[in-house]
């Protein structure tokens, strides 16, 4: 790892930054990071598209390196034929992370395509909250206000944004 790691952790957001690039973008293995970054996204697209925290879990051949890599240094943990991450708000940092980088709304796909609403969400919308609130302040106030006031998100939903909200530091 390297020598220079920050001491100015405010949020699960930074500590999971710093993981992020200690073990992927600084990696010391020898590993394709484009490719290790697609089997991250990849594995936490198969979690929610499937519902389940361990869901089966199949990798091209081609990234069996990267793959190994993950798995060696605790990222993913395999189970059989199954795979998850070592805890749910890697999952929901993973989640929040490739939303970002592909521009995209958790909350407007969630609006979009009908999806499924259910306590299961309520860490992952607010961990992509919190992602957006920390690295796009606008697509932050985009999300809060459909939440708040499209009518289609469920009341649960809108509960924890606003216990959320009330209970955040200012900066």
């Amino acid at each position: 790892y390297t020598k220079k790691k920050r001491k100015d952790y405010y949020s699960i957001t930074d500590l999971y930054d710093e993981l992020w690039l200690q073990t992927i973008d600084l990696a010391e293995a020898d590993i394709n990071k484009e490719v290790a970054e697609k089997i991250l996204f990849d594995l936490a697209l198969k979690i929610y598209d499937d519902e389940t925290l361990t869901p089966q879990w199949d990798y091209d051949t081609s990234e069996l390196k990267e793959a190994n890599y993950l798995i060696s240094e605790s990222i993913i943990e395999q189970i059989d034929d199954r795979a998850t991450f070592f805890h749910q708000s890697m999952y929901d940092y993973v989640f929040a992370r490739y939303y970002k980088k592909e521009k995209r709304s958790l909350i407007q796909d969630l609006l979009k395509k009908k999806k499924h609403q259910g306590i299961f969400m309520r860490s992952t919308v607010n961990f992509v909250l919190d992602y957006e609130r920390a690295k796009s302040t606008k697509q932050y106030k985009v999300d809060v206000n459909a939440i708040l006031f499209s009518g289609k998100i469920r009341t649960h939903i809108q509960l924890m944004l606003l216990w959320a909200m009330a209970n955040r530091r200012s900066e």
